[in-house]
């Protein structure tokens, strides 16, 4: 227990320091005699950034302050203002359960957003340019109305029609539409319409994601709020039907004087769920989030994921705290964060849940009665899956008889996956095992006689594991793959609740909740009974007016309460419990089958900026399966020398009955907290403690626990405006009780970062390093070293000679080995051709690629690196005659190395290109290119020398592995001559290489020279000729091939009503030996014999808004095959 008295020994120690302090006022310097007090806020932490609204909007500038805790915090360097909207945004995440308070001056009186004499208007159209750009589209139109309405339309609206070899004419539309503005005097429309559909899933690596195909219509008025299309449903108001939901239909609002009323038709998109579960010690990611039932490789709803990472809302994209993989359903944390087997990660979603069609439906009404004192409503919400309209078809009778038979139990629900076809008919075979058992074996396509369907099922309850391209292959047990085909299960949830909340607006306020929920878990089965059960749910609160002469000792005095009782089959529609519910009262892990009972107290006492306490006590019981108790008091103190103080201490005995007939288990929680800082000058040092003890007893006796002690060091510097430092060190030491206590690990945490903004307007830079190691004493595990690293510079030389972007990352992640295989699609619709035995790119071929991660995974260290730097000496400004003003320097550089050796990644952190050992790479992608440019003299002439190289190196498994580089050196010489002409030569050397397994495969040397003719007869045209001559020789095969080409090119811009790229190219390739297969990156894709090839690209303005643009391409190859490309697109702009 001697963690738990550190904090309290802390606490008086620094009471006893500042206690003179306590008497005195926040000396708020804006303050003077005739002004209003201030009025007071406090923001409660949600763990995000914000916006934090004020409840008063505008406030005056300069008359506010903000302390978190009892620190006072600088506006923008801790946070910003947005005075006009009563906004705050903090720096840093405001923690959930922290606070901050906001002294602050509100306007005296109400201030409209727009004040105007006469409103300035448009009756006629803008003047437009004499040479507008057929390529830009209008503006938005304003529509001509009376001086109550105005309508601003704009958008586009696109057909297109597409024809070329082996595939029929198609034509295809899309619009996009915005339209905003008053239809009718107070009422404001706004529409967003697009009916594009895109192949792929947003990528979770950014931190906002545009919504592709959206679909929204709204109309608003004083009164009335409508929307049609896809929109978010975010009910919050009640404790118990609260919920985030993703929409796709129709929603309507009425407010009146004292009525508000909601509703909400749609289908829903997806399927809430919360994941809560710890890291892994030197992972930091991928981690899979499962449904309910356990399956993994789930598709995520973008945008409908809330990461918390020990309680705090944490932030998307590969610059923020993690990147998320929509498609697999995939979590990956960057190196910005540390994660460890004590990282508590909690993930709140949607994910996607196609197999029936599934409606949705909701209403909500709300009344608020004597001058909005007192709140009653209500809420309806219902969704069901259409059980007679599957996605899959229409169920056979077979079918709808095992879903019946299957009652609620989804593992029950399949059919089996093989099916005896005959010889030649499927692509496996029946075969048994040693210990009999009946199991397919893949014999290659068309090569078996059963076809089998697999259903991925939880992980480690399978008989099979993938292994790529659609191949399932028999391992006994552990797998993740059974050949069932799985049937699901239609589902009905509805909820009912009434909700109230009273504010008397000076010492009392109540608000509770009372809900009826039903769950049906298989509408097409008689055997399950619907579930149904009530919640209900009380919050109270008396804020005890303060006396004179208790102000001098507090400023204010809070007593809350809740009450919460859940029937044992209470079924909520999103979350009812607070952040890590089961850390806060020590529950068993699993879902909750018991009813559940749950009292709460608590009492806060504040001091204004410089005390306050929180202590809470609470009960939870679930009858005699588990009950808990849990005492806790957090408090902060700040003396007006700037020496803070925060911690927490919490108490919490539980008693769990696994079963019935098992022995009571009873255990104890202990956790104490505390950290002391002290601001000086720039200088802010702290000193921190955080321990934990859990005991188990039954019968009496200890049978298990756990304890550690955490002791945190720092110091954060901010000699600068600009230039913030910091450092930690972290030690802790954990034990475990087997029979007595026994020292299990010890570990090591530094942390260092350095954050420059917008230094001199011109450097922004951030750059944070974590170094961990982990010691195990116990047990056989390897002690663990983890190394996390993130860097991001950014420099903009004032006259843009300098300009360099670098980011550079060290992660710890785990690695799968990826096999390719390829889809057949539509013709024309695909980028690769199947030719030879090999998959070619090709942009109108019929098949596409698809990556797919196989076998176990490893772990890996990610080192990714990129810089983009360009140097113009002439721009420094150091004269003209400086012969380094005729250079320029354009490099850029995008890496990415996967290694297995996690205690040497320095190397390939500074050169991307270190031999790494065959063995410990698992990938390995780099793409370079450095320009050297020389300017002579002369207008118009240039010198440019290019050096290039692309690598990938990829581990297949099993030892194997794929290799392919290539190598190009090029020289560039432009020339301008008399007469509107001029020259372009070029010259290039390159290699191409690829290898399988450390066997050669393909090394190709290629030597190029092109010679360029371009005329510029008049403005907007251009005729260019293009020589060219290639030699490669493929050193594997043993083949030479030789290429003329010759291709004059048209480019003319007429009229500015247009342009039009014409090419047309005749190439000639010659093979030795003759006869031999010419691989397609030799002679630039052409065949053996005479190609030829015609390309156009046209655009032209039919009108003021109308564009039409036309593509062509052909090829006809020595064989007489053919192939052409065409597509033509009408655009209109409005």
């Amino acid at each position: 227990m001697r963690f738990f008295w550190v904090g309290f020994t802390l606490f008086l120690l620094l009471f006893s320091v500042s206690n003179s302090s306590f008497a005195s006022e926040t000396n708020l310097r804006w303050l003077g005699e005739g002004k209003p007090p201030p009025r007071v806020f406090d923001i409660s932490g949600d763990g995000s950034s914000g916006p934090y609204y004020l409840p008063d909007r505008p406030v005056f500038q300069n008359c506010l302050e903000v302390y978190e805790g009892d620190s006072l915090l600088r506006m923008e360097e801790d946070y910003s203002v947005d005075f006009e909207r009563g906004l705050i945004f903090f720096e840093e995440p405001l923690k959930v359960g922290s606070y901050a308070t906001v002294y602050y001056l509100p306007f005296p009186f109400q201030v409209d957003e727009k004040y105007s004499h006469n409103e300035i208007r448009f009756v006629g159209e803008l003047p437009q340019r004499k040479e507008p750009s057929p390529m830009h589209p209008s503006p938005p139109q304003q529509l001509k109305g009376s001086a109550a309405t105005s309508i601003n339309l704009g958008g586009t609206k696109t057909i297109s029609v597409e024809a070329g070899s082996g595939r029929e004419v198609s034509l295809s539309q899309s619009l996009d539409l915005s339209i905003y503005g008053n239809i009718l005097p107070g009422v404001r429309a706004t529409a967003l319409l697009s009916d594009r559909n895109a192949p792929i899933s947003p990528s979770g690596t950014t931190r906002r994601l545009q919504e592709l195909d959206r679909v929204l219509f709204e109309i608003e008025s004083e009164r009335f709020k409508g929307s049609l299309g896809d929109f978010y449903l975010n009910y919050q108001e009640a404790p118990l039907s609260r919920y985030r939901k993703k929409l796709q239909g129709i929603k309507g609002e009425l407010r009146l004087e004292n009525l508000k009323l909601l509703g909400a038709g749609a289908n829903s998109k997806g399927e809430y769920s919360s994941n809560y579960f710890f890291g892994r010690e030197g992972f930091q990611g991928p981690y899979y989030l499962t449904t309910p039932e356990g399956l993994e490789n789930i598709q995520i709803l973008p945008g409908t994921e809330r990461v918390y990472l020990d309680g705090v809302l944490r932030t998307r994209g590969s610059e923020n705290d993690y990147i998320i993989d929509y498609d697999s359903g995939s979590l990956k944390f960057t190196p910005r964060v540390l994660i460890d087997e004590q990282s508590r990660i909690e993930v709140d979603f949607e994910y996607s849940k196609e197999d029936f069609a599934r409606s949705f439906y909701s209403g909500r009404g709300k009344v608020e009665l004597f001058a909005d004192r007192l709140s009653l409503g209500s809420t309806f919400i219902l969704e069901k899956d259409d059980r007679n309209n599957p996605t899959s078809g229409v169920f056979t009778s077979e079918e709808r008889s095992i879903i019946a038979s299957a009652g609620a139990d989804r593992d029950s629900s399949y059919k089996p996956g093989a099916k005896y076809v005959g010889d030649g008919g499927g692509d496996y075979a029946q075969e048994v095992d040693s210990l009999g058992n009946l199991y397919y074996r893949y014999v290659g396509e068309e090569a078996g006689d059963y076809s089998v369907s697999f259903s991925r099922v939880k992980p480690g309850r399978g008989t099979y594991e993938y292994l790529g391209g659609g191949i399932y292959e028999y391992i006994y047990e552990g797998g993740d793959y059974l050949p069932i085909i799985q049937l699901p299960l239609p589902e009905k949830h509805s909820m009912f609740g009434i909700d109230f909340s009273y504010n008397s607006r000076s010492l009392f306020y109540t608000s509770g909740e009372v809900a009826l929920s039903f769950e049906d878990l298989n509408s097409l089965s008689d055997l399950d009974e619907e579930r149904e059960d009530l919640g209900f749910e009380l919050k109270s609160g008396l804020d005890l007016p303060v006396s004179k002469t208790m102000g001098a000792v507090i400023d204010s005095l809070n007593f809350t309460s809740r009450f919460r009782h859940l029937g044992s089959e209470f079924s909520p529609f999103g979350r009812v419990e607070v952040l890590e519910n089961q850390r806060r009262w020590d529950l068993p892990e699993g879902e909750r089958s018991e009813e559940e009972r749950l009292n709460e107290l608590g009492v806060q006492l504040i001091k204004s900026s410089l005390l306050r306490l929180n202590a809470e006590y609470g009960k939870l019981d679930r009858g005699d399966a588990f009950d808990s108790e849990r005492k806790s008091l957090k408090g902060s103190v700040t003396s007006p020398t700037e020496t803070s103080l925060d911690f927490q201490l919490e108490d919490i005995a539980s008693s769990e009955k696994a079963h019935p007939d098992s022995l009571l288990t009873k255990r104890d929680w202990k956790r104490a907290e505390a950290t002391l800082s002290q601001k000086i000058s720039f200088l802010t040092p702290k000193i921190g403690y955080e321990g934990e003890k859990r005991t188990s007893k039954r019968q009496g006796h200890p049978t298990d626990g756990f304890k550690y002690d955490e002791y945190l060091t720092g110091l954060k510097l901010k000699p600068a405006k600009s230039l913030t430092l910091s450092g930690e060190y972290i030690l802790r030491q954990d034990e475990i009780f087997l029979a007595q206590w026994l020292k299990e690990s010890e570990s090591k945490s530094y942390r260092f970062e350095v954050n420059l903004r917008e230094y001199k307007s011109s450097l922004s830079s951030q750059i944070s390093y974590t170094k961990r190691k982990k010691k195990y004493f116990r047990d056989s595990r390897s002690d663990d070293d983890q190394d996390l690293i993130f860097t991001k510079l950014n420099y903009y030389h004032p006259r843009r000679a300098l300009r360099c972007d670098l980011f550079a990352s060290v992660n710890q992640v785990e690695s799968n080995p990826v096999v390719k295989s390829y889809l057949q699609v539509e013709p024309g619709a695909g980028d690769f051709r199947y030719e030879n035995g090999q998959y070619i790119p090709d942009p109108y071929g019929d098949y596409v690629e698809i990556t797919e991660p196989v076998g176990e995974g490893r772990p890996t260290m990610e080192i990714i690196t990129g810089l983009d730097l360009t140097v113009e000496p002439a721009k420094f400004g150091a004269g003209k005659d400086v012969l380094w003003n005729k250079f320029k320097v354009d490099l850029s550089l995008d890496c990415q190395n996967r290694i297995l050796d996690r205690k040497r990644w320095s190397p390939e952190l500074l050169n991307p290109w270190y031999d790494s050992k065959r063995d410990s790479l698992q990938y390995r992608r780099i793409s370079f290119r450095n320009d050297l440019y020389f300017y002579p003299g002369s207008p118009g002439q240039e010198v440019r020398l290019r050096y290039q190289r692309n690598e990938r190196v990829t581990s297949l498994g099993r030892g194997a592995s794929q290799e392919e580089s290539e190598i190009r050196y090029e020289l560039r010489f432009r020339q301008p001559l008399s007469g509107g002409y001029s020259v372009e030569l070029v010259g290039v050397y390159g290699t191409i290489l690829e290898e399988l397994s450390n066997l050669r495969s393909l090394d190709i040397d290629s030597r190029f020279l092109g010679v360029k003719l371009i005329l510029r007869p008049q403005r907007g045209l251009q005729l260019t000729l293009e020589e060219n001559l290639q030699l490669d020789e493929e050193r594997v095969a043993e083949v030479k091939s030789t290429l003329l080409r010759s291709a004059p090119n048209l480019q003319w811009d007429f009229s500015n009503q247009g342009r039009a790229d014409v090419t047309l190219a005749w190439s000639h390739v010659k093979v030795a030996p003759e006869g031999s297969y010419l691989n397609y990156r030799m002679a630039q894709g052409n065949k053996p014999g005479n190609n030829f090839e015609i390309s156009a690209n046209i655009i032209y303005r039919l009108g003021k808004n109308l564009e039409a643009t036309l593509n062509y391409n052909f090829r006809a190859f020595p064989s007489g095959e053919s192939r052409h490309f065409g597509k033509l697109l009408t655009r209109a702009y409005f």
